[in-house]
């Protein structure tokens, strides 16, 4: 997904949760959590700061919980690069996600949310991807997005956030699932 901050005076701010698996803005890093089958906690941290209101950034997380290697079951990328980490903590091999339960996008359960703006927003079930399929560098060395051109899985879904349909609180999944996607709050 492509994610702008609007504002910098929250210093918890979830970009995405399903089942306690977290991507969150705390005091201005990347942070998260990767929620295991024996229910334990996997926590990460970016060792980068993203402190520039005026910047859109695009963020790939990407994890395979079936690589033997636990190095390789996550991967996490900003604007085309991956990120190294302050700290992680490597999933369990054959991690399951529950793609049936609820996501979270810009709201975390606690009740916490976003302050900023999302663009294209893609969920990829069953594929562990590079930011080179959602983005490219152009002649500036600016990243930029492209159209997603893959399959989304079973359980994947494509939001653009055009606006349609916002006044009946549901946004369209643009991908060929469309799926039932609803705005609470």
């Amino acid at each position: 997904f492509w994610v702008k901050r609007g504002s910098f005076a929250y210093s918890y701010q979830p970009l995405w949760d399903i089942d306690q698996t977290t991507i969150i803005f705390i005091n201005d890093k990347l942070t998260g959590n990767l929620r295991g089958t024996d229910w334990g906690n996997f926590p990460w941290e970016s060792k980068v700061v993203f402190r520039d209101p005026s910047a859109w950034y695009h963020i790939v997380a990407a994890y395979d919980s079936t690589q033997s290697v636990d190095t390789n079951r996550f991967h996490l990328y900003v604007n085309g690069i991956e990120q190294k980490f302050s700290s992680i903590s490597y999933m369990t091999q054959h991690r399951e996600m529950k793609d049936t339960q609820t996501h979270y996008i810009g709201f975390e359960g606690s009740g916490h949310h976003f302050d900023g703006y999302f663009a294209d927003y893609y969920m990829i079930d069953g594929q562990q991807l590079t930011p080179t399929s959602f983005g490219e560098t152009d002649n500036y060395g600016e990243w930029k997005p492209i159209k997603y051109d893959g399959t989304y899985g079973t359980n994947g879904f494509y939001l653009d956030f055009d606006g349609s349909g916002l006044g009946s609180k549901k946004v369209i999944d643009s991908s060929p699932n469309q799926h039932s996607i609803t705005i609470n709050g």
